[in-house]
């Protein structure tokens, strides 16, 4: 299966994906799934994955959505112009452009190179209000604590 380097998932790369949506589709309408969902096209709705599975959703580089996406685990390489709900983990690769919406994460990782715009919120620590940007935020430098 395929690898994404940085991901949570480590070096032995992604859990298997049951569901495909190649490069060469175009998908109008909400899509619930299971597992895992590789996503290499284009999505015009919802993409949610079924709680209490443990579900991953990869957004390749030239994969693009106008929807909202909803999974356990989500890895964005692509683009995104709507709401995400992460209930576990965020991560953003270097190409990931995410506009508009909520941005609701248990943890996140954001590469160098991203672009984010929207209030992002971290569900994990109880009580804290969302941080609004105005404007998309190239992020140039990434600190880690320690």
């Amino acid at each position: 299966m395929k690898n994404i380097k940085g991901s949570r998932f480590g070096s032995g790369g992604l859990p298997p994906m049951q569901g495909v949506i190649p490069a060469s589709a175009t998908l109008h309408g909400d899509l619930e799934f299971s597992g895992g969902l590789w996503v290499d096209g284009h999505v015009r709705g919802d993409l949610r994955g079924r709680e209490g599975q443990d579900p991953v959703l990869v957004i390749n580089h030239d994969a693009s959505i106008k929807g909202h996406l909803i999974a356990d685990h989500i890895i964005v390489h692509g683009t995104v112009s709507g709401g995400i709900e992460a209930r576990a983990s965020l991560t953003l690769g270097p190409s990931a452009r995410v506009r508009g919406g909520h941005i609701r994460y248990g943890e996140v990782s954001i590469a160098e190179g991203a672009t984010v715009s929207g209030q992002m919120h971290c569900t994990a620590l109880p009580g804290e209000a969302p941080a609004a940007t105005e404007a998309p935020r190239r992020v140039t430098k990434v600190r880690s604590a320690g």
